[in-house]
């Protein structure tokens, strides 16, 4: 190994360890504070809010399995993926199918404030909390029945845990990899809430302009919950799609490097480096909506340190 590769590997080694205890311990702590916010009163008053709690769920989930298996192989030095069958399958079908409904279920967040900003009447109605409730509720049967070609497909050949070599189901896996899992959420993410930041401000203009008729919901003031679930989620799409964005080119620079001909070991080493560290920063991303929803927004600061007195002063109760 060449001295060039050998320093990368030992910075990749460092960075992506730092990032993925970061990750598993500030994103559990997050994950939890965000359940005990979402679960406010306050908070339950808006579909939008249904749609968040489920996601934050899956982001724990993702947190506490997926980060936990990097840090286990990348310090244990366990083979046991590739000599149990059984572990191999559920450790990749886990890894990508529940950051996946962690993902989709931001979309659907993204989506209902979309709907909630509309002036068409009929379009608003699909805001609604029981919509929600269903939605969330079928939105894990439906993920978990989509990813099971990877509980199928993948297996153990020649002593790894992979896809059979040499099968057309690799390029539909990439694909499925980088199109469902990743872009398409990120894209529509993005898309919906270019929408709904301009209906805001469009709403805002005729305000302004008329200084009494609103063309929000029933031509009133949209409520200050609406508005600032709006700024949360706007945030943390913001953020999701730029670490999905990172991760997409760290895979496609890896795809690239491995399909040149008799690649140079620096040229492997990049491209490992790049693939570990949009890795680390992919998962990353499901640890900050708490912080950034802290930092972004009064509101939701006030809700979480109200819900922080109350379970002090019920904790108190329990001990007088």
């Amino acid at each position: 190994m060449s001295s060039y590769a050998s320093i990368l590997t030992q910075i990749l080694s460092n960075i992506t360890l730092y990032i993925d205890y970061i990750t598993l311990i500030f994103g559990t702590i997050g994950g939890i504070c965000n359940l005990i916010t979402f679960t406010s009163r306050q908070m339950r008053q808006s579909a939008a809010v249904f749609y968040l709690l489920y996601g934050t769920i899956f982001q724990l989930l993702t947190i506490l399995y997926c980060v936990s298996m990097r840090l286990f192989y990348d310090r244990s030095g366990s083979n046991l993926q590739n000599e149990s069958s059984i572990f191999c399958k559920l450790r990749y079908y886990f890894v990508v199918t529940l950051p996946a409904l962690a993902s989709y279920y931001m979309f659907l967040a993204t989506l209902d404030r979309c709907f909630c900003t509309s002036i068409n009447v009929k379009i608003r109605a699909w805001s609604e909390i029981k919509i929600a409730k269903r939605l969330s509720i079928c939105m894990p049967i439906v993920g978990f029945i989509i990813s099971i070609h990877i509980f199928i497909l993948y297996d153990i050949y020649n002593n790894l845990c992979q896809i059979k070599p040499g099968s057309i189901y690799t390029f539909i896996f990439t694909g499925y990899l980088i199109v469902i899992v990743t872009f398409l959420p990120n894209i529509l993410m993005l898309i919906f809430s270019l929408i709904t930041v301009s209906a805001v401000r469009n709403s805002r203009q005729r305000v302004n302009t008329t200084n009494r008729v609103n063309s929000m919901p029933n031509g009133q003031r949209p409520q200050r919950l609406e508005l600032k679930l709006i700024k949360i989620i706007v945030i943390q799409v913001v953020l999701s799609v730029l670490l999905s964005l990172l991760r997409l080119g760290s895979y496609s620079y890896y795809i690239i490097a491995n399909s040149i001909s008799n690649p140079t070991i620096n040229q492997r080493s990049a491209a490992g480096f790049a693939i570990s560290l949009g890795g680390s920063l992919y998962f990353f991303s499901y640890a900050i909506p708490f912080y950034a929803s802290m930092i972004s927004t009064k509101y939701f600061r006030d809700i979480f340190y109200q819900r922080i007195l109350l379970f002090y002063r019920r904790s108190l109760r329990q001990f007088i």
